[in-house]
């Protein structure tokens, strides 16, 4: 069987309709504007009403091209979340769908991973203001801490006996005072900036004081050769006290 389907407008249909009407195996479809007649010689009509819905059409989304690539990037994950499929998406973003895919891929990767760093500067932030603020530290505590040094009997000392070096003293002052103890402060960096200065010149005090009978002072370097002072004890048995020290050094100004 053929079928003809005819699509006309504004022609007399009686005319074509009774050419063909009562002939065996041809069935005609007409879609037209005017009215037809219920009546055919030798035909049956059987009448379907077709609307011509032109209102129903696919909405189409514009991303603003004047957002940044991230700002467009949200635009087109809030249109996933609001049920857009990903063919509607990438027509905003003007890619394929695939590619629309991937890319809010990589940005749900890179928003998470943005996420999981703020978050862990934020446990550094408050572990930070756990720690106490730096106080400082005094010359005569330091010069407390070069005489415990010394004071060690050299029979009991490892490596080179009775020689003590400043640059080794302000290593120990910084690990026993650092970041990992205080909180990052202006105060604190100034320490760690200056305690090697200033441990030199207390070793170079100190041996002075000291004198040649018990110890000798004076300029070397150190295993990375670098500049430092070294106090070299030779008489530990004569070292006086901590406060006799101090109290020596006060006499002479050396503090």
């Amino acid at each position: 069987m053929v079928t003809i389907n005819f699509e006309i407008e504004g022609f007399d249909l009686a005319d074509i309709i009774k050419s063909v009407a009562g002939q065996v195996g041809v069935n005609i479809n007409i879609y037209t504007l005017q009215e037809v007649s219920d009546s055919i010689p030798g035909g049956i009509v059987h009448r379907e009403v077709i609307d011509d819905d032109n209102s129903i059409e696919e909405e189409i989304q514009l991303i603003d091209e004047s957002l940044t690539f991230d700002e467009k990037n949200e635009f087109a994950l809030k249109m996933r979340e609001d049920g857009s499929s990903w063919s509607q998406v990438g027509r905003a973003l003007g890619i394929s769908a695939k590619s629309a895919s991937r890319r809010i891929k990589l940005h749900l990767q890179k928003r998470a991973n943005f996420q999981a760093k703020t978050e862990r500067k934020q446990k550094q932030a408050d572990a930070e203001m756990m720690k106490p603020v730096f106080a400082g530290i005094s010359d005569e505590d330091l010069i407390q801490g070069i005489h415990a040094t010394i004071s060690i009997d050299s029979r009991q000392s490892k490596g080179s006996r009775g020689v003590y070096l400043s640059s080794d003293y302000a290593t120990v002052m910084k690990d026993v005072h650092g970041k990992k103890k205080y909180r990052n402060t202006p105060e604190l960096r100034e320490f760690e900036r200056t305690i090697k200065k200033r441990c030199d010149d207390l070793f170079r005090k100190v041996g002075m004081c000291l004198g040649a009978g018990i110890a000798i002072s004076g300029n070397t370097f150190d295993e990375n050769n670098k500049p430092t002072v070294q106090i070299l004890v030779v008489r530990p048995n004569k070292i006086p006290t901590y406060e006799k020290l101090v109290e020596s050094m006060k006499e002479h100004n050396l503090i």
